[in-house]
């Protein structure tokens, strides 16, 4: 044996007796083809340092020489520096083989010190992704994708990604899809990445699935004439060619199906009906089928279309509506046409458009909220009627529906129902025309009655309410409420009302003007009325039939000389002592009973739409007071 490998293993058993101490350790990455420099950080004072290496700490060089009986001998180069006493060992065109742990280490005050340094190749993880059961799986049911990697580095990151898209962040290497369907279809990745890059790994998806139609629906409108065919085509997408077959037919003559592949598992699907009858026009079904499963379609058989532009508007008050409505060209030229308005589902009024050709036109100028609603296009032939509807909506200022004043347990309320759009921005209350309350919204919803033309229609409106503070007549004449929206304001006023203290209420309905309730006296006068009038006429046909043959004149002459004394004597009296007088919540009624100097057919007519107060119940009642033939006198009322 040479003398200088005798003095290498005398040296490496010389280390191999002394207790070595911690080992100091760093990581280092080289990338493949490289030189790279491991540097000790020890000196060698008294005794020299020694190299170990992969694999297993191989014994690579003890100061500058080198151990000749390792297979890499000659891609390792010690240098020893003797000014330095520091040792560097190199490492030629670094391969995965050179990967792994190295140590430098030395005696230093009898003490063995150790220096490792961790060496990894600087590659991007290396990825392979399996599948099970198969990459071709049926349609509703299940694979798993498993992700095998291996990185240089704990510090790795895991993804999944369906057609270049997220779809798992995580660090599971297994990825499960059940239930699969036609969206589980494309290339799923499974993509890792450490400090020196990332490995990928791709593998295609595909799903067999039954026919789909390339449509929104499954149901396809077809215009048609009668005693012509019509023509049928639609886009099928399937894994494999599909059949497809008539199932239900109402009587049209149906064709044979053409299916024609057009690439990328799409195919056209084409076919014909041919209808004599009004009764053919109707739903047709057929089924599309492939080895996987089925799928049923509609065919709608119609006579022609109609369409409306625009389907939808809203406009300002005072602008000018315009609606078109055209109908196609499978229409027959023996067409009738008729606009029909409706409001909350309430036909309103049947309006005629300006035709020319295939289109109706509707031009309504100058709009309101009463002009809002559903406007349906109707064309009709001998045999077909089709229609197509416009929603219209008006933005005006609100518009009053009613008024009410409410008694209750001695607190007065003012309430104010309105319809608005747009919906209100504010109410104020005033009294003497000063603000009563703060301009903040606070109203509420209330289905109530609006009237549209010459039909009432029950809508969605709002309330609004206030209550008086004084508990004895308040003056409601001096209480006004203002209503605000976007377009405009509504200004509400409270005339003088008469209100019955018991826990009810006095309502007035509004249609363009309101009508002022008046109150009806109560029984016991309408009964002194009668007497009255009872007693007027018999006494004067007394005194007819008394004075009538001896001097008629001259008796009538007297009798109304006694009865202006008696109403002279009466007048120094009391001005209406003779005068039966009531007074109702400060409206006075008056009867009197006068001699008739009209025809009977002048007599006085009172029509009103009266309302009062009872302990039971609100009544409300019609008025009429006539006179009648042959009666002397009128019996009337005056409201004051």
């Amino acid at each position: 044996m040479d003398s200088t490998w005798c003095i290498f293993f005398l040296t490496v058993s010389y280390f191999n007796s002394i207790s070595s101490t911690t080992a100091v350790k760093q990581t280092v990455f080289v990338k493949e083809g490289l030189t790279v420099d491991f540097s000790c950080p020890f000196r060698a004072v008294t005794k020299p340092i020694i190299w170990r290496g992969p694999p297993n700490l191989t014994l690579y060089s003890i100061g500058s020489n080198i151990n000749e009986q390792i297979d890499k001998f000659d891609k390792i180069n010690v240098d020893e520096n003797s000014t330095t006493q520091k040792n560097n060992l190199s490492i030629s065109n670094f391969t995965i083989t050179d990967a792994g742990l190295y140590r430098c280490e030395t005696i230093l005050n009898k003490d063995s010190k150790r220096h490792e340094i961790e060496v990894h190749l600087a590659v991007s993880p290396v990825v392979r992704v399996n599948v099970d059961p198969s990459s071709i799986i049926e349609e509703g049911h299940n694979f798993t994708l498993i992700c095998w990697y291996k990185s240089y580095t704990n510090e790795t990151v895991m993804r999944w990604k369906r057609n270049d898209r997220l779809i798992l962040n995580t660090q599971n290497r297994n990825l499960s899809v059940t239930n699969v369907s036609m969206e589980d279809v494309g290339k799923y990745c499974c993509e890792v990445e450490n400090r020196i890059g990332i490995g990928t790994d791709m593998i295609n998806i595909k799903v067999l699935y039954k026919p789909r139609v390339m449509s929104h629906s499954n149901t396809f409108e077809i215009e048609s004439d009668f005693e012509k065919p019509s023509f049928i085509s639609f886009i099928i997408a399937s894994g494999t060619k599909p059949y497809i077959a008539w199932t239900y037919s109402l009587g049209g003559k149906t064709g044979y199906w053409n299916v024609q592949d057009i690439g990328e598992e799409i195919y056209n699907v084409s076919s014909t009906i041919f209808p004599l009858e009004k009764s053919h026009l109707g739903q047709y079904s057929v089924r599309v089928r492939n080895k996987i499963g089925s799928i049923d379609l509609n065919i709608e058989l119609v006579g022609f279309k109609v369409n409306v532009f625009p389907s939808k508007l809203i406009c300002n008050v005072t602008n000018v509506i315009e609606l078109t409505c055209n109908v196609s060209q499978y229409a027959t030229s023996n067409l009738s046409n008729i606009w029909m308005h409706s409001y909350y589902g309430t036909e309103i009024r049947s309006l005629q458009g300006s035709i020319k050709k295939r289109s109706s036109k509707l031009r309504i100028p100058f709009c309101d909220y009463r002009d809002a609603g559903t406007y349906t296009c109707i064309w009709k032939s001998s045999m077909i009627m089709q229609s197509f509807s416009s929603t219209i909506y008006v933005q005006s200022h609100p518009v009053l529906t009613s008024i009410q004043t409410l008694e209750q347990n001695g607190k007065t309320t003012l309430k104010v129902r309105f319809v608005s759009f747009p919906p209100p921005l504010e109410v104020l209350w005033f009294y003497k025309d000063k603000p009563i309350s703060k301009p903040i919204l606070v109203v509420g919803n209330s289905l109530q009655k609006l009237q549209i033309k010459t039909k009432m229609i029950l809508v969605n409106g709002y309330v609004t309410s206030y209550q008086i503070k004084e508990t004895r007549s308040p003056a409601v004449e001096h209480y006004s409420c203002q209503v605000r929206n976007i377009i405009g304001n509504l200004d509400v006023s409270f005339p003088e009302l008469n209100i019955t203290r018991n826990n009810t209420s006095k309502t007035a309905r509004v249609d363009g003007i309101i009508h002022w309730s008046i109150y009806v006296l109560m029984g016991s006068f309408l009964t002194v009325v009668v007497m009255i009038a009872t007693i007027s006429v018999l006494s004067d046909r007394d005194l007819l039939k008394k004075y009538g043959k001896h001097g008629g004149e001259n008796a009538i002459q007297r009798e109304q000389e006694i009865g202006s004394r008696n109403r002279s004597q009466s007048a120094t009296r009391h001005s209406y002592e003779e005068v039966d007088i009531e007074y109702y919540h400060t409206i006075e009624w008056r009867n009197f009973t006068v001699e008739a100097s009209l025809p009977a057919n002048n007599a006085l007519t009172v029509n009103t739409d009266a309302s009062f107060e009872s302990k039971d119940s609100e009544k409300i009642g019609d008025c009429t007071y006539q006179s009648q033939n042959d009666v002397a006198t009128n019996s009337y009322m005056e409201l004051f």
